[in-house]
């Protein structure tokens, strides 16, 4: 985010001190360009694409702008990029606005239109400079203990609160130190309040966001999917801004070095400017007055006025124009003085080149792997290609610009990529962050804790998934058993049917006589049994039939012989409460009348007394009901 920040704010900086005037808005649009027959096919597929497969957004919130990337594919592949914009804030609102949120939720509905909520992921970015990385080495430890022991490693070299930032960490491999092995670590923490910052705000606009990570390992996810056209074992990426630079150093695609470096732009501003004002000095002393130059608001450099002091906005207006403008030395913009400005920053870059130097020593002293292979250079800086040359010659490390746009691994034709170095750079970190997947992306909304989290449900899930096929394979031996059991009792059935057939007892009257008298006994028993437990077969019945929401309080049984009726008249008279929602009292009390009437033992069911009521916010009926019993 840092990077383009400073972008922005040179661009607005210069425009100013060239006297142009600032556009209310400003939108770069990254369309597809294609012709109409071609566009006719495209689109439609694209915007197909687009409602099945997940769409990774990499936003990045600049000081005045708004750069958006849509990337398309899977952790393992990558398809194409559907668009990217930079969409410029309007005058008078940036990110700290309170108008921001609404700008924010505008631009991410016109780019977002056409996705599913579901299918897509939003990351963000925060500022490097809040974010403190580690290289670690720990010792081999089972997995359970790896979180404490890389915890306490970090805090031994950063001192932090724990309520203050939220701490991450990733485990890169195993490494021999002394033929002991020992787990290779990068271990970060990013201060929690930016974090929740920023998720607010996108969760305030409805556009929650999936991960927030930085810069340093937006370009870690370029190296990773294999974007940069060029790949070698150890990359180290140079970004130059208006008061610092910081240096990262990839080792097999892994962020293993960070710093941070005093010299920037400002810096080769301070430079220049003190050089001129030199030999503006020299000049006074050495010429005549009509021969001295110096500096109004119209032209950089006239003659026949007196000396005057240039200034820092001066000196970064000579050294911009001189940057844009270095293939054409006869440029009005350019220095009269028969220097080279290059010359004139050189002990600022001289400084930025050592102190990269010394990072690179501290790499090869203390990493191995082999040497850096090559260099990346972004920033404010990198249209000015001959200080790149420069920083590559006495690092003897072959040197480009980052450019995003050069990818060899997806199609980028349908893309209209912006003329300008620096402009390219600028999509470098939404690019690169619309590349990222929470299995190999540092994200500061998924951390350890919540892998970890993860991990044992997942576990917990498998565990479950485990005793569930011990008990189908149980069920499916004891099934296997029972029917092998089936099938021996069907051969002694089979065996005593046999039997029988063969059997041909004599048969008489008195035999015959004796069977119906056992007969009517056995029916007399079986009468006697069953008049004897008849209420409890009743009672069964009743609560049989009765469901759960209904509890009963009262039953009573009847058996009582009416005036002028021979037969016995029994009923039965059932109390009881029935709950459930008011509007459905009466329906569940109807369903229950028609269940009991279903019963064999019951001939009629008349409700007698209903009763509706509420306590502690629960409706209940209370009713009263008379079986008649058959």
């Amino acid at each position: 985010m840092k990077q383009h920040d400073e972008v922005s704010a040179t661009e607005k900086l210069l425009n100013v001190i060239r006297g142009k005037r600032i556009e209310k808005t400003e939108q770069v649009n990254i369309k597809e360009k294609v012709s109409k027959s071609t566009q006719r096919k495209s689109i439609p597929s694209a915007r197909r694409l687009l409602a099945r497969r997940v769409v990774t957004i990499g936003i990045l919130v600049g000081y005045n702008d708004i750069i958006l990337v849509k990337m398309l594919g899977t952790k393992e592949r990558i398809n194409f990029i559907p668009a990217c914009i930079r969409t410029k804030m309007p005058d008078g609102i940036n990110k700290e606005h309170p108008e921001f949120p609404n700008f924010l939720k505008k631009t991410l509905l016109e780019f977002t239109s056409g996705i599913k909520p579901a299918n897509m992921q939003l990351w963000s970015l925060i500022p490097s400079t809040d974010v403190e990385t580690r290289y670690l080495r720990i010792p081999k430890v089972s997995a359970s203990k790896i979180s404490n022991a890389v915890y306490w490693t970090y805090k031994k070299i950063v001192t932090f609160e724990d309520n203050t930032v939220i701490f991450d960490y990733e485990i890169i491999g195993e490494v021999k130190e002394k033929n002991v092995t020992k787990l290779e670590a990068v271990a970060y923490t990013a201060p929690q309040k930016e974090i929740k910052k920023l998720q607010d705000t996108f969760i305030k606009v409805g556009f929650p966001l999936t991960g927030i990570s930085i810069i340093a390992f937006a370009f870690q996810n370029m190296i990773r999917r294999h974007w940069l056209s060029e790949q070698s074992k150890n990359i180290c990426t140079l970004f130059i801004g208006k008061d610092w630079s910081r240096i990262d150093i990839f080792l097999n695609g892994n962020l293993i070095l960070s710093r941070d470096i005093k010299t920037g732009m400002s810096s080769l501003i301070d430079t220049l400017r003190d050089e001129l004002n030199t030999a503006n000095a020299m000049q006074t002393h050495m010429d005549s007055p009509e021969e001295i130059l110096t500096l109004d608001n119209e032209n950089l450099l006239t003659q026949n006025e007196p000396s005057k002091a240039i200034d820092s906005d001066a000196a970064r207006k000579l050294l911009w124009d001189h940057i844009r403008n270095q293939s054409n030395q006869s440029n009005a913009s350019q220095l009269s003085l028969k220097t080279d400005m290059f010359l004139m920053i050189l002990p600022a870059v001289e400084r930025l080149v050592r102190q990269i130097e010394r990072t690179l020593e501290y790499f090869g002293a203390n990493y191995t792997g082999g040497a850096i292979g090559k260099l990346y250079v972004s920033g404010v800086i990198t249209d000015y290609q001959r200080l790149i040359d420069f920083i590559a010659e006495q690092l003897n490390i072959p040197a480009e610009p980052m450019n995003p746009f050069s990818t060899s691994i997806i199609p980028l034709d349908h893309l209209e990529t912006p003329k300008s170095i620096s402009e390219r750079d600028t999509y470098t970190p939404a690019i690169g962050i619309a590349l990222s997947h929470n299995d190999y992306t540092p994200n500061f909304l998924w951390t350890y804790k919540h892998k970890e989290a993860k991990q044992q449900t997942r576990i917990l899930n498998l565990g479950i998934f485990s005793v569930f096929v011990i008990i189908i394979a149980v069920c499916t031996g004891v099934f296997i058993w029972q029917n092998h059991v089936l099938n021996q009792k069907k051969l002694k059935h089979k065996h005593l049917e046999d039997q029988l057939e063969s059997f041909s007892p004599k048969i008489d009257k008195d035999m015959i006589m004796q069977m119906v008298l056992d007969s009517q006994q056995f029916i007399k028993k079986m009468q006697h049994y069953s008049e004897m437990h008849y209420g409890i077969s009743l009672i069964y019945e009743l609560i049989n039939k009765t469901p759960d929401h209904i509890q009963l309080i009262d039953i009573q049984l009847i058996l009582a012989k009416e005036a002028g009726k021979e037969k016995e008249s029994q009923y039965m008279i059932v109390e009881g409460f029935l709950l459930g929602m008011k509007n459905e009292l009466d329906a569940s009390l109807a369903n229950y009348r028609l269940k009991l009437d279903s019963s064999s033992l019951f001939i009629k069911v008349n409700a007698t007394k209903k009763e509706t009521g509420s306590t502690k916010k629960i409706d209940f009926l209370r009713f009263l009901i008379r079986i008649e019993l058959a």
